[in-house]
């Protein structure tokens, strides 16, 4: 079975100064995908998993502050060799204007 859902979220930050109100607003989205081998028609059975997310800088949630624009791409495929044994590999990829 196959499952895709996409978030598109967006953080409005107003800050009083001088000049008046200030409003930044910083994007986030992300993509997430959880394919299983038998609908590819790989007949050995397994799953893969594909995330991809997208945030600028300034977004943040309780869990995450993004100080910098950033992106991730995570690829992770499981695969059953037998009945008692799977084998599970994942491709983790992060970039950031911030360098890291």
């Amino acid at each position: 079975m196959c499952h895709f859902s996409i978030e598109f979220l967006e953080l409005a930050v107003s800050c009083l100064g001088l000049g008046g109100a200030v409003t930044d607003r910083a994007n986030a989205a992300r993509l997430d995908a959880h394919l299983d081998h038998a609908d590819l028609g790989i007949s050995r059975p397994g799953s893969i998993n594909i995330m991809v997310e997208q945030r600028e800088a300034g977004f943040q949630t309780t869990a995450a502050d993004t100080p910098a624009d950033h992106t991730q791409v995570r690829i992770e495929q499981t695969v059953e060799l037998t009945d008692k044994t799977m084998l599970s590999t994942k491709l983790d990829h992060f970039e950031s204007d911030a360098g890291t």
